[in-house]
């Protein structure tokens, strides 16, 4: 069974790897694409090292963001779960995706989180696919695995 969606999420898009070097470019591009919005969007920083984490998050200046944190490491299913039911959209910058990916991608495909990640590792896109797209069709994922990585392959 799907894990329920929080009433009031607590934000519009999640970078998980925030502080990995594409991960900046990620939040950069963020900040500058939501001055075109009519509304602040949320945006949260999330990643396994609280203190590089506040470091980034002190260094935005933005009238067109919240930034929050989310402090989970890549093997902290709960926390990473917790982490997907709160966003909407998951962006993964955390590679290796083969060492770091999948709890990700499994907190995504049983909370209905949509997901994009900057892989090229085919291999590990198709295990991925195999293990969770049917989780994800199953609880009408808006983008199931086989969408998601669809692009990488």
């Amino acid at each position: 069974m799907a894990a329920e969606k929080t009433n009031e999420m607590t934000s519009d898009i999640t970078v998980y790897g925030a502080t990995g070097s594409v991960g900046k470019y990620a939040v950069q591009y963020l900040l500058e694409a939501s001055k075109a919005n009519e509304q602040p969007i949320k945006i949260i920083l999330a990643g396994r090292n609280e203190t590089k984490l506040k470091k980034i998050q002190e260094d935005i200046t933005s009238d067109t963001c919240s930034v929050d944190i989310f402090v989970a490491g890549s093997g902290d299913a709960a926390g990473l779960m917790k982490m997907a039911e709160q966003t909407k959209v998951i962006v993964n910058c955390a590679g290796p995706f083969v060492e770091y990916g999948e709890h990700v991608i499994a907190a995504c495909a049983k909370t209905g989180t949509d997901y994009v990640d900057i892989t090229g590792e085919v291999y590990w896109v198709a295990d991925m696919r195999q293990r969770y797209g049917e989780d994800a069709k199953k609880i009408r994922c808006k983008d199931s695995p086989p969408q998601w990585l669809r692009f990488h392959s």
